[in-house]
């Protein structure tokens, strides 16, 4: 996003509406406890003048909202739902009034296949990951216990 655009409590809470409304389309309640523990955000800003439109340096804060997930997780109706959300909650948030035809707020889905997900140097697939996060939930369910 364009840098300073929102006040650091606002892009708090962005960040935080944003996070619930990815929770809420992509998947069911059962397993929102499991999902929510790789959920995360990450705000890169970039300087009013380095971000151009068609040549020109962009005269109104941009936003570009990144959603990753495994291939085939979210349908075509899940998307439109958030990319919808996710314009209101900016929209609400940005002082600058916006139109349906402003389009300065982008929407990307992107889908990592299989194989294509690493951490620690270990290359994982969605069941492993999966797996992996279902141990995790349930060692966090013990521990409150």
């Amino acid at each position: 996003m364009t840098r300073n655009a929102l006040e650091p409590s606002v892009l708090r809470s962005v960040v935080r509406e944003l996070i619930d409304e990815f929770l809420d389309c992509h998947g069911g309640a059962r397993t929102r406890e499991i999902r929510s523990l790789t959920v995360s955000a990450r705000v890169i800003e970039v300087d009013a003048d380095k971000y151009f439109i068609c040549g020109d340096v962009a005269e109104k804060p941009r936003y570009e909202i990144e959603f990753v997930t495994f291939p085939k997780v979210l349908e075509a109706e899940t998307k439109r739902r958030l990319a919808e959300r996710a314009t209101e909650i900016i929209r609400r948030a940005d002082s600058y009034p916006s139109s349906e035809e402003d389009d300065r707020i982008w929407c990307f889905f992107r889908e990592i296949a299989d194989g294509d997900w690493a951490s620690g140097g270990t290359i994982y697939t969605s069941r492993e990951v999966v797996r992996w996060l279902a141990r995790r939930a349930q060692e966090k369910r013990q521990r409150k216990d």
